[in-house]
């Protein structure tokens, strides 16, 4: 008896999906989340801004949760998170590795290889490189540079090699 219980709670809902099936839908989950405090800041209160991450992810093939957690607005733009770029490149099949090559509150360097590729690409993003980009002043920057730097470099080569 036991087992058949555990059978049955472990069995995927069918039909229960949060995927929005038509473009209705789609406005009302954006504008049901746009009024979550759980939602990122900048799409609180923006239900159109909402229903464009959740369009981008969707051509990405990413849920409605998987997209408000990595795409973010910057500037205005929908942009990939770093994890989410390389979460995509890895699992498209095409990369041999990637790997980080260093990382220090003034450096991080990363390391590709293409699997249709004979040779390596490596790329680095600098705390300098953060100073003439002009983003030294933003919050993120000020408190996590190591990460910082680790997040532009990554998505910087994956951008460049993918």
């Amino acid at each position: 008896m036991n087992q058949q219980l555990q059978t049955k709670t472990a069995a995927p809902v069918q039909g229960h999906s949060f995927e929005p099936q038509n473009i209705e839908e789609a406005m009302k989950l954006a504008g049901t989340l746009s009024d979550s405090g759980l939602v990122p800041s900048a799409l609180r209160g923006k239900p159109a801004d909402v229903l464009v991450v959740l369009m981008k992810g969707r051509e990405l093939g990413l849920s409605p949760m998987a997209s408000l957690g990595n795409i973010h607005v910057i500037e205005g733009k929908a942009t990939l998170s770093s994890d989410l770029i390389q979460g995509l490149v890895l699992e498209s099949g095409k990369c041999e590795y990637f790997r980080l090559v260093e990382s220090s509150n003034t450096v991080a360097k990363y390391a590709t290889k293409r699997k249709d590729s004979p040779h390596e690409t490596v790329m680095d993003f600098s705390i300098e490189d953060a100073k003439n980009a002009g983003l030294l002043n933003k919050d993120n920057w000020r408190k996590y540079p190591k990460a910082m730097l680790r997040a532009r470099a990554a998505a910087d080569l994956l951008r460049e090699v993918y």
